[in-house]
């Protein structure tokens, strides 16, 4: 088998979650009085949630994103490129310094949306060429199962210890054994009319 070569830093999203938050805002912004725009940025979006995780370096400024979907969350409604499959799939861009690398993962019918996030998650956790990872995994519909596998990592003696954080919906009511933030404001750093980071 061929060996996936990953960047220093990497963050694994949810395309699904992902489309749930943004329009979860939108509906709910005036509550929040916050005033979304019509689209978000995606680079905007993985620079915040880059910036929300606080690593105290990034090695090369190189940022590598990786998009799970499955057909009906292949396009990204409220944001800006949109399409996973053609536009956010094996291109780059800088922004801020850092040089973002996207590609993007379908389940092609054979795996479900969980099966195929918790498989990327098990490559990227043993990957040796990756020090840090942000994990923005469905929080609402598979959140054990995430915490399972990051628990086992970090508490498996023989694993390469890595700095991974996971963005949540909502804090956390126990102490987790791992960095976490919120999957909310970086969805909010994108959408803001008013630019904050």
């Amino acid at each position: 088998m061929k060996k996936l070569n990953f960047a220093s830093t990497v963050i694994a999203i949810d395309a699904a979650y992902v489309n749930r938050l943004t329009a979860s805002l939108k509906e709910f912004s005036e509550k929040l009085n916050f005033t979304a725009k019509e689209k978000g940025d995606v680079v905007m979006y993985v620079r915040c949630i880059l910036f929300d995780a606080k690593f105290p370096y990034v090695l090369n400024n190189q940022v590598q994103v990786i998009f799970t979907y499955d057909k009906d969350s292949e396009l990204l409604p409220d944001l800006t490129p949109s399409s996973l499959s053609t536009e956010l799939n094996g291109v780059a861009c800088c922004d801020a310094g850092y040089e973002f690398l996207f590609s993007s993962v379908p389940t092609e019918d054979l795996i479900s949306p969980e099966g195929l996030f918790l498989d990327l998650l098990d490559i990227l956790l043993e990957s040796k060429d990756i020090t840090q990872l942000i994990v923005v995994g469905d929080n609402d519909v598979y959140p054990e199962s995430i915490h399972q596998k990051l628990v086992d990592y970090i508490f498996d003696i023989n694993s390469e210890k890595k700095d991974i954080v996971r963005m949540l919906s909502k804090s956390s009511a126990v102490e987790l054994p791992y960095r976490w933030d919120s999957a909310l404001l970086s969805i909010m750093g994108a959408m803001d009319k008013i630019e904050r980071y």
